[in-house]
Formats: C-alpha cells, sequence, structure tokens
C-alpha cells in the first residue's frame, strides 16, 4: 500500500491499493485499488478500481472500474465501467460501461447502449440504439445503444454498455 497525501485508507484481504489525495477507502477483497484525488471509496470483492477525481464509489463484486470526473458509481456485480466526466451511475450484473457526459440512463437485460447528447433512456431487453440529442426513450427488445452526452444511468442486468 502506497499513501501519499491526507487519507483514510482500510485494507483487510489481497490488496494492492495506491492513493494519492484525500480520501476515505475500505477495501475488502483482492483488489487493486489506485485513487488520486479526493474520494470516499469501498470495494468489497474482486475489483481494478482507479479513480481520479472527486468520487464517492462502491465496488462489491468482481469488477474494472475506471472513473476520472465527478461521480457516484456503485456496481454489484461483473462489470467493466469507465466514467469520465459528471455522472451518476449504478450497475448490477455482468455489464461493460463507459459514460462520459452528463445523462441519466437505465438499461436492464442484455444491452449495449451508446448515446451521444442529453437524454432519459430506459432499455430492458436485448437492443441496439442509438440517441443524439435531448429526447425520452424507452425500449424494450434487441438494441444497440450509444449516449455521448449528460447522462444519469442504471443498468440492472447483463449489459454491454458504452457512453462517450
Amino acid at each position: 500500500m502506497t499513501v501519499t497525501q491526507g487519507f483514510y485508507v482500510t485494507v483487510i484481504q489481497g490488496f494492492y491499493m495506491t492513493v494519492t489525495q484525500v480520501l476515505s477507502m475500505i477495501v475488502t477483497q483482492g483488489f487493486y485499488m489506485k485513487v488520486t484525488q479526493v474520494f470516499y471509496m469501498t470495494v468489497t470483492q474482486g475489483l481494478y478500481v482507479p479513480v481520479i477525481q472527486g468520487f464517492y464509489m462502491k465496488v462489491t463484486q468482481g469488477f474494472y472500474m475506471t472513473v476520472t470526473q465527478g461521480f457516484y458509481v456503485p456496481v454489484i456485480q461483473g462489470f467493466y465501467m469507465k466514467v469520465t466526466q459528471g455522472f451518476y451511475m449504478t450497475v448490477t450484473q455482468g455489464f461493460y460501461m463507459k459514460v462520459t457526459q452528463g445523462l441519466y440512463m437505465i438499461v436492464t437485460q442484455g444491452i449495449y447502449m451508446t448515446v451521444t447528447q442529453v437524454f432519459y433512456m430506459m432499455v430492458t431487453q436485448g437492443f441496439y440504439m442509438t440517441v443524439t440529442q435531448g429526447l425520452y426513450m424507452i425500449v424494450t427488445q434487441g438494441f444497440y445503444m450509444t449516449v455521448t452526452q449528460v447522462l444519469y444511468m442504471t443498468v440492472t442486468l447483463g449489459l454491454y454498455m458504452t457512453v462517450t
């Protein structure tokens, strides 16, 4: 463990952790974690979690997560998550998620999603969807989705999600 500036860091079992600036971190099982600036982080099982700026993060099971700027990100089961700017994200089961700018998104089952500008989106089952500007969208079957700006994202079941 390496800590460089003003942190609270608790590690319980088998971790590699690097923290650089002003955070509280709790890790419980088999993680690699890197945090650089002003975070509260909780990780419970088998994750790689680098965090860069101003986040609250909670991860519970088998994830790779990267967050770069101003997010709240709870993840529960088997995800790859990358967030870069100003999001609230929740993922619960088997997803790849990348979010970059300011949207609200809900996905529930087996989806790849990309969204580009300022949307509210809900997807429930296997879709391809593309949205570009200021909409409310609900999709229920077989979609691809891309989102790039201004979202809130929640994912619950077995999806691949990318938001740029």
